[in-house]
This record gives C-alpha cells, sequence and structure tokens, in this order.
C-alpha cells in the first residue's frame, strides 16, 4: 500500500487581490510527503517514507516601501530554503513476545540568502551586500530490541546513532569598515565551515506493572559527543496510577540533556590579521535540565478527553558569555538567524514552570474539537547573574479548533474548520535608537534585555472546503483559508528603520485568505 499527498499554496491570488500580507513581495511554498508499506517478507516488513519541501519569495527594492515587513526599498533580498527526508523502516517480528525495530533515515535543509544594496534612487547601480549558504545534512539509525517478558513487564534497549554535518558560507559587508575606500563597507568572510560531529545515544527502558492500578516506567538515556568527547547519563522514570475505568495519576521526573545547534558549535573566530579561523565554540558541554510532571487524565465520555498537567525545568550548563553579559543561548531560536557568538562557557541556568489543560473530543459523529491552554514563566540567567524574562515567555496561551464534515455522498463531503489563538506578548529588548543611527543599522540596549512586553496576541482563522473521494482511494481536497479574519493588527516587532531613522512598529499580516489543493492517493 501507499500514500502520496501534495499540497501547494496558491498566495499569489491575494497578491493580486492587492490585499495586505505585510509586503509586496508574494511567498511561494509546496510540499511533497510519501509512504509506501512494502509488506511483510520473509526478513520481516518494510515501510518507505519521504518529504520534501520548498519555498521562495523575491524582495525587490522597485516594489516595497519603508513600511515592508521584511524588506527596504534600497535593496533586492532573494531568501531560499529547501528541505528533504528519506528513510527506510524494517520490523522483525521474532517471537510472540519481542520484535526488533529500526529506522534509516536522512535529511538535508538547504538554505540560501543573498542581498544586492543599490546606491541611487534610479535602482541601477549597486554592489552585492550578503551572500549565505546554508547546508545541514543529518544521517541517523534507530534500531531497538522490545521484550515482554511477562504481563507484568516489558523491556525495551536499544541505540541511536546520527552524524550531523554543517557547510556553511557567509561573506557580507554588514557592520564592515570601509579600508579601501571605494564608499562601500569591505566584503569579508563571516563564515566558511565544513564540519560534522557523531552522536550516539543508547537507552534502555523497562514498563513493570506492580499492581492492577500502579505502573512504573524507568531507564537510562545515554550521550556520547565525538567532537569534544562529553557523554552523560540521564536517569529517567514515571509512575502511573488508575484511579477508575476513566481516570489517571501521573507523576514523572528526569535528566535531559541538548546538544548545541551546528552553527553555535561551528561558530568561527576569523584573526584579522593572519585570517585565520577557530572555533571557539567546540568545547562546549551539553545544555542539561531537570524536568518534574505532575498530571491527570480522566475520559470525562466517550471520545472525549480531559489531560491537565503541573510542571517545572531547572535548566543548567547554559552557554553564556564568560564576562558579565545578558546574552544566553536559551533565547537563540526566536530570531531567523542562530546568535553570532563565539567563546561561550557553560555556566548560565535557567527555569520553566507552568500549568497545561488540554480537552479534547476526538474525530466521531463527524466533527472533533481540541482546546489547549497554558500558564507559564520562562526566566534565564545569564553571566550578569540577573534573573530575566525568556523571549519566549508569552505567560498566557490559548488554542481553541473545531473541525465538522458533512458527508453529502459517498464520494464528496464538505468541511469546515476554525480556530481562535490567543497569547499574551512576547518580551523583547528594546532598540538603542542612537547608537543604531550612528552605526546604520539595528543596535538592541541590552542592558535592558527582554524588559518591555508586546502587545497580546489574537487571532481567528476559518477554513472551508470541498474533499472528493474515488473507488480506488484518489481524493482531492479544495479549500480556502480564512487567515486572521477579524484583521487584527498582531505586532510583528518594534525595529529600527535606517530608511525613515527611526524605530517603527511592524505588524504582522492582516486579513489573509489562502487556496489550498491537495491531492491524495
Amino acid at each position: 500500500s501507499f500514500l502520496v499527498s501534495y499540497r501547494h499554496a496558491f498566495t499569489s491570488v491575494a497578491g493580486n487581490l492587492g490585499l495586505d500580507i505585510g509586503t509586496n513581495a508574494i511567498p511561494n511554498y509546496r510540499d511533497l510527503s510519501f509512504k509506501i508499506d512494502l509488506g511483510q517478507t520473509a526478513i520481516g516488513r518494510f515501510q518507505v517514507f519521504g518529504i520534501a519541501a520548498a519555498s521562495d519569495i523575491d524582495f525587490l527594492a522597485g516594489e516595497v516601501d519603508g513600511e515592508d515587513l521584511f524588506a527596504e526599498p534600497d535593496t533586492d533580498a532573494l531568501p531560499r530554503s529547501n528541505f528533504g527526508v528519506v528513510g527506510v523502516k524494517h520490523n522483525k517480528i521474532l517471537s510472540s513476545k519481542s520484535y526488533i525495530k529500526t529506522v534509516i533515515s536522512g535529511s538535508l535543509a538547504r538554505n540560501t540568502f543573498t542581498e544586492f544594496r543599490y546606491v541611487d534612487t534610479t535602482l541601477t547601480a549597486g554592489y552585492d551586500y550578503t551572500d549565505v549558504e546554508d547546508d545541514i545534512n543529518r544521517l541517523a539509525i534507530t534500531s531497538y530490541y522490545n521484550l515482554k517478558s511477562s504481563a507484568r513487564l516489558t523491556t525495551r534497549v536499544g541505540v541511536t546513532a546520527e552524524q550531523q554535518s554543517l557547510v556553511s558560507l557567509v561573506n557580507s559587508r554588514e557592520g564592515n569598515p570601509d579600508n579601501d575606500n571605494d564608499g562601500i563597507p569591505d566584503w569579508q568572510t563571516v563564515r566558511d565551515v565544513d564540519d560534522n560531529l557523531i552522536i550516539v545515544q543508547p537507552f534502555i527502558h523497562a514498563k513493570y506493572k506492580l499492581t492492577e492500578r500502579l505502573t512504573i516506567n524507568a531507564g537510562l538515556h545515554g550521550q556520547y559527543l565525538n567532537l569534544n568527547g562529553q557523554s552523560i547519563i540521564e536517569p529517567r522514570g514515571s509512575l502511573n496510577y488508575t484511579l477508575g475505568e476513566k481516570s489517571s495519576l501521573t507523576l514523572g521526573c528526569g535528566l535531559h540533556s541538548q546538544v548545541q545547534p551546528l552553527p553555535t558549535f561551528f561558530y568561527q573566530v576569523i584573526d584579522p590579521t593572519s585570517g585565520i579561523a577557530s572555533a571557539p565554540n567546540t568545547e562546549l558541554d551539553f545544555t542539561k535540565a531537570h524536568h518534574f510532571v505532575a498530571g491527570y487524565e480522566v475520559r470525562p465520555a466517550d471520545q472525549w478527553r480531559v489531560k491537565t498537567e503541573v510542571y517545572y525545568q531547572h535548566i543548567f550548563d547554559v552557554p553564556v558569555d564568560p564576562t558579565t553579559s545578558t546574552f544566553s543561548m536559551l533565547n537563540a531560536g526566536a530570531d531567523f538567524v542562530f546568535p553570532e557568538v563565539g567563546r561561550l562557557v557553560n555556566e548560565g541556568t535557567g527555569r520553566n514552570y507552568g500549568a497545561e489543560l488540554t480537552v479534547e473530543k476526538f474525530f466521531s459523529d463527524g466533527y472533533y474539537a481540541l482546546l489547549t491552554g497554558s500558564l507559564f514563566q520562562s526566566r534565564y540567567t545569564a553571566s550578569d547573574g540577573v534573573e530575566r524574562n525568556t523571549a519566549f515567555n508569552n505567560e498566557m496561551v490559548l488554542n481553541v479548533l473545531i473541525g465538522k464534515e458533512w458527508r453529502i455522498s459517498d464520494r464528496l463531503s464538505f468541511t469546515a474548520d476554525t480556530r481562535v489563538s490567543t497569547a499574551d506578548g512576547r518580551y523583547y529588548t528594546p532598540v538603542d535608537l542612537d547608537a543604531s543611527r550612528l552605526a546604520g543599522i539595528e543596535v538592541l540596549d541590552n542592558s535592558q534585555a527582554f524588559s518591555l512586553q508586546q502587545d497580546p496576541y489574537f487571532r481567528w482563522d476559518v477554513k472551508l472546503g470541498i474533499r472528493t473521494n474515488n473507488k480506488r482511494g484518489f481524493s482531492q481536497l479544495f479549500a480556502l483559508d480564512f487567515q486572521n479574519v477579524t484583521d487584527r493588527e498582531n505586532i510583528f516587532a518594534n525595529r529600527y528603520n535606517r530608511v525613515t531613522n527611526e524605530v517603527n512598529r511592524v505588524n504582522q499580516a492582516g486579513f489573509f485568505p489562502d487556496i489550498l489543493y491537495r491531492i491524495q492517493f
């Protein structure tokens, strides 16, 4: 058997209608996914899976203005992104009590970004300003042996091994001096990396039913990083107590660690005199966290589930600056690029704590519903010893999703979905306007890192669609996706605009209709 799905978003339609999507440029994106089940063979069952996706957008100087969300009126900017994964799953039943499962996969993420800056208002003369090429590749294999020794005891032992590689070349003029006195900043290589690392993660897990109501899960998870020889053993465990036929309690705790992102590990410092590059972050240890969670789940009615959890995470060994600073890797990922910071040390901390609620109606009787809510705090402490909000500390998030399907005939259905999302505003670092004007680029006032909070976020989406099916398993979905139907002006950022020479509020896209077409067979 097989399943193939292709999606294509016709965002150009909205652009042709003159709708405000935050920029005059039109994004293009599409993806293809597949899964093939080769069935049972003499050596086990095989499945092949994969996904490929691509997106691009052209910010052209002649088509943008000073209020554009991402672009500037004297610059052509061309971002490109491609992503792909392919893999094979193998499952071999050894006996009535045991089996071996193996997954081998490979992935590629390629991102390019080029900028050309003009020097005249006629947009006829200029120079290359930025050229970025980033390839992150991953090869991985996971294999484990599962044994059900008795009705009470199940054990699993296995290993995951993966190779991650980064090929990155970045040339830019931003922030550079004009040593050759040609009137433009010098063209310099910021990063030239072709390196890789290997992570090996062995694990063992046991599930034991102590009584008819009490079950314990316990295990050990290990990690070894070949780049610098760092290793760690992480104990984890949980208890599940069944209160009755419809409810249960869960308690869990464990140590979890995470390797640093490749752009951070392989960040280069280039000596201005010799031109020799060094990588001062390659000795960084894992970022670690102790997790504690308590949960309660109840099924109040057929096809309904209510689950609530409270949790606390103590994070330590976070990379920070060795000297007094507000920088912490816990804020990495809040921007479009990873921070370009070297000589980091694992001396930062952080903590997350909060409560979550999930109310779910599984799809039945032609409809489904889902409510998720979270109240939380996310804080960090850098080398300056001051605890601050992280870039991800929204404090409150609420999502409501409802969908309904009406079967018109055996081959034709009408679908309707709606989603409401709201959250408190994110914390951000204010712009140092005087320093930005002097430098000609945005400079943040890091002495007030993440001290200001944006306005609350609200968005309501509605999607209407028609699905057709035939007897051979071929289906089509045509949908109109009306995003932000209230035309709410949610803030994107307060940023320095070198055209207006001021700090301007930039909003996210307002009302935006999208056309979606999916083929599945």
